[in-house]
């Protein structure tokens, strides 16, 4: 799962890939649409992301959180700072695997 912050131009973007690989793009949307597609919440809770459902539900609703915010908040829930690909977004909210998983 990807995540996009909310920018001057755009709400807050969510993409799931259905894959390793970024182009295994399983679809993209904005928060309130993830709310309403059942799929998406599925992968949330198999992704062990449940926590992250009320902050959705806040994006939804109108509410934005900075990179420093999101950063913040998922390293209090695991521990661990995001991969980022940039200092405004594109976070993945999962690891990659390491070489040891991959053999």
């Amino acid at each position: 799962m990807v995540f996009v912050p909310a920018s001057g131009v755009t709400g807050p973007r969510f993409g799931f890939a259905d894959g390793f690989f970024p182009h295994d793009c399983g679809g993209s949307c904005g928060p309130a649409e993830l709310l309403r597609r059942p799929a998406y919440l599925q992968m949330l809770q198999q992704f062990e992301l449940a926590w992250f459902i009320p902050y959705v539900e806040r994006m939804a609703a109108g509410e934005n959180f900075t990179a420093d915010e999101l950063q913040s908040i998922y390293f209090k829930h695991t521990g661990r700072e995001m991969e980022a690909s940039s200092g405004t977004g594109h976070f993945r909210f999962m690891d990659r695997p390491n070489e040891n998983e991959i053999a």
